[in-house]
């Protein structure tokens, strides 16, 4: 893992400065399978490490939303324990309470912590497939869904959810903050040095090249854009995405 750098520890420092926090930062990690990287005033991706028997170790992104006190997630870490570390770092070091969730589709690294985020009253959303493919495999249901679009209203800043249509699954969503203008593309977008599409076991490899056009299209003022895995980018990891799918189709036949 690369040491913290100065120029994030100077972002954190004058974010924390802002909360009149009084908890001190001397790197950016919670423990060494979380880590918080701030990428705007009030956007942080949290980063999350699983060690895996198919993949060795690999790490999954999600995003912190903070506003006036309160934070929405995007995605959960892989489990509830992780999950419950990053909320109480939140609520310990940043003194502010995760209150909102949104799911990014039904896989572990995005509703792997949804049981444990609602015992605690989290109020969660997500797209009506990923809601019926939780119901499907007896997973937490996410409470509030939506088919084409939502806007959620928090604290007075608006967050809109999208569904484009199939990808690293059929229930795959992306979250825009509109005032940020950062894209969160979770597992339906690459990142620019992923070599190949990973895992399709649930892809919907025929719908996918659509979906990401229709993205590409959509989202071109996106100054960040946030892949389910791998560092950040912005917009030109929609093409990056679109040539990975056509190097995947040309060597099916």
């Amino acid at each position: 893992m690369k040491n913290f750098s100065i120029s994030r520890a100077y972002f954190i420092i004058t974010f924390l400065t802002t909360l009149n926090c009084e908890a001190q930062f001397n790197e950016n990690f919670i423990n060494k399978d979380i880590q918080l990287q701030q990428i705007e005033d009030s956007l942080f991706v949290h980063i999350t490490w699983v060690d895996s028997e198919r993949y060795g170790r690999f790490s999954s992104n999600g995003l912190v939303y903070i506003n006036k006190g309160k934070a929405l997630l995007v995605d959960t870490p892989m489990d509830s324990i992780q999950t419950k570390q990053l909320v109480n770092f939140l609520s310990d070091s940043l003194k502010t309470k995760v209150t909102h969730f949104i799911a990014g589709h039904y896989h572990a690294d995005c509703v792997g912590g949804l049981e444990y985020l609602h015992k605690i009253g989290v109020k969660s959303f997500a797209g009506n497939l990923t809601r019926q493919k939780c119901m499907e495999l007896g997973l937490p249901l996410p409470q509030i869904g939506f088919d084409d679009s939502l806007t959620i209203e928090f604290n007075k800043q608006h967050i809109t959810c999208y569904y484009l249509g199939g990808g690293h699954t059929r229930d795959n969503i992306l979250v825009y903050f509109n005032k940020e203008k950062v894209l969160f593309g979770g597992c339906f977008v690459k990142s620019n040095s992923s070599r190949g599409m990973g895992n399709t076991k649930d892809a919907d490899m025929d719908a996918w090249p659509k979906s990401m056009t229709l993205a590409k299209h959509k989202f071109t003022q996106a100054k960040i854009v946030i892949p389910g895995h791998g560092e950040l980018g912005g917009t030109e990891q929609f093409d990056h995405t679109l040539q990975l799918l056509e190097n995947y189709k040309q060597n099916q036949k």
